[in-house]
């Protein structure tokens, strides 16, 4: 006789959507457990992670219902407008370019852009919270078992049960792959170079996003005067800049970045991130 499971739910991978994914089943009345191979202060580090994510308007009235956004109280930026245009290097933005409104559609913001690692703590919180929800971290899954029931070895030798298994454990999930999912993409020959930018003047909620010869040049708005930018270049080009030193890197920015918020530098850490696509093949198995 098959013994009862331990949680009804196993999410291997405790980020961005493991964590909202365990609230929303646990709300739902199920059991949980997840499991996540990076310890949780690693994972909230300002130097892990320097990216910030755009929150659609639908997505801040889940995390509201979940229970995150009082975890993120004064973290969070509203996205009132954004511009998008065209433009070359060193000769501005075109003066042709779409517009989106929030007043279009109400009174309410487009969304709001918040630092991850505020994120994830938010949801660390929110997940503390909630009695229906173990969090095992950090911690690695060596097997999965999908028979009468899912069955994980983990790294130390426990063993966990469930009724059926989430795999949240990111592009190179080793879930996915041990299931035999294969995937369907490519590389775009291209870096998102990410950094903070520190300016003189307000931002009044505005993202703005010039597509440049080499990609995308975005420019987040962050709360305070502060906004996060994501430059994209072709790999060679973004690694030669980001070998430049603090000054030169500070120029090469400012002749993309114009002089809209006044005076402007870039602060802290910079990032960069490979752009590549990667789709799988199959999203459901038997128990996964």
């Amino acid at each position: 006789m098959t013994q009862r499971p331990d949680s009804d739910i196993l999410i291997v991978g405790g980020g961005l959507a493991g964590l909202p994914l365990a609230l929303a089943c646990a709300q739902g009345g199920l059991t949980v457990t997840v499991v996540d191979v990076l310890d949780p202060a690693t994972a909230t580090d300002a130097k892990f992670d320097g990216r910030v994510s755009a929150i659609a308007f639908a997505s801040c009235r889940m995390f509201d219902r979940l229970g995150v956004t009082k975890h993120l109280q004064g973290q969070m930026q509203p996205i009132n407008d954004i511009m998008v245009s065209d433009g070359r290097v060193r000769e501005g933005a075109s003066p042709f370019f779409l517009h989106f409104d929030h007043k279009e559609i109400g009174d309410e913001p487009l969304g709001h852009l918040i630092e991850n690692r505020h994120t994830r703590i938010a949801l660390q919180k929110a997940v503390a919270d909630e009695p229906r929800i173990r969090l095992i971290a950090p911690e690695s899954v060596a097997h999965i078992d999908y028979g009468s029931q899912v069955t994980a070895t983990l790294g130390n030798g426990d063993k966990v049960t469930a009724r059926l298994c989430f795999a949240a454990d990111g592009r190179g999930s080793r879930t996915r792959q041990a299931a035999g999912i294969k995937t369907v993409g490519w590389d775009y020959g291209q870096t998102g170079i990410v950094c903070t930018v520190e300016h003189e003047l307000p931002h009044e909620g505005v993202a703005q996003e010039y597509f440049l010869p080499g990609g995308p040049f975005a420019i987040l708005p962050m709360v305070g005067n502060r906004s996060s930018l994501v430059w994209t270049e072709k790999t060679a080009d973004a690694k030669a800049i980001l070998a430049l030193d603090d000054d030169a890197f500070a120029e090469e920015m400012r002749v993309r970045f114009g002089d809209y918020l006044g005076e402007c530098a870039p602060t802290g850490p910079r990032w960069s991130y490979p752009l590549t696509l990667q789709l799988a093949r199959d999203y459901v198995r038997p128990r996964l």
